[in-house]
């Protein structure tokens, strides 16, 4: 049988501020190492930069496929004009779909 009394596991309340992981200083030692604290923000500033390139390319790559296809840029403006209105429509139905935004999605 199990007991109903509850044994504390840790001594002290778990954060994650950087002031909780990393080492005080007040022991005086350092060893030439940095701790950063990093994850999500830095891979999203990373992504973004990425996709300011990515983006404008694949358009470019598109229109010129277009152009090639019809052989005119009016046409081919024409279809790349609906480009706005398909990613309003896409955001839309994963906004009613219920599924997380994210750069992979």
């Amino acid at each position: 049988m199990r007991s109903s009394r509850c044994k504390r596991r840790w001594s002290r309340p778990f954060t994650n501020s950087p002031s909780s992981i990393a080492p005080s200083r007040s022991a005086g030692r350092t060893c030439g190492c940095r701790h950063l604290c990093t994850g999500q923000y830095e891979f999203l500033e990373r992504s973004r930069e990425r996709l300011k390139v990515v983006i404008p390319l694949t358009l470019l790559i598109i229109f010129g496929i277009l152009y090639l296809n019809f052989r005119g840029a009016t046409q081919a403006l024409l279809v790349m004009s609906s480009v706005p209105f398909a990613l309003v429509g896409s955001v839309w139905l994963m906004s009613l779909l219920g599924f997380n935004t994210s750069i992979a999605a």
